[in-house]
């Protein structure tokens, strides 16, 4: 994967951001790793929105990421009757 790791004596830190999730009663924020915001979009068929840009789950671990972007996490939406 591409997230970076510091190591920092014995322990290894991998990079995570602020990802604002949105549910039925409106949203969370929390941090995660590239990992975890891959493995919540697969597991919740959620859309992620990378700066206003909608990216696949799978993407993620190519697209550029850093402490700036904008991360949202929206249940995908189902149209027709």
């Amino acid at each position: 994967m591409y997230s970076r790791i510091s190591v920092i004596g014995d322990i290894n830190m991998v990079e995570k951001f602020t990802v604002e999730i949105a549910n039925m009663t409106g949203h969370s924020v929390v941090e995660m790793t590239r990992e975890e915001i891959q493995e919540t979009a697969k597991q919740a068929g959620a859309w992620v929105f990378v700066d206003n840009t909608l990216v696949s789950a799978t993407e993620i671990a190519e697209v550029e990421l850093n402490q700036d972007t904008s991360l949202r996490v929206l249940p995908g939406i189902v149209g027709g009757f």
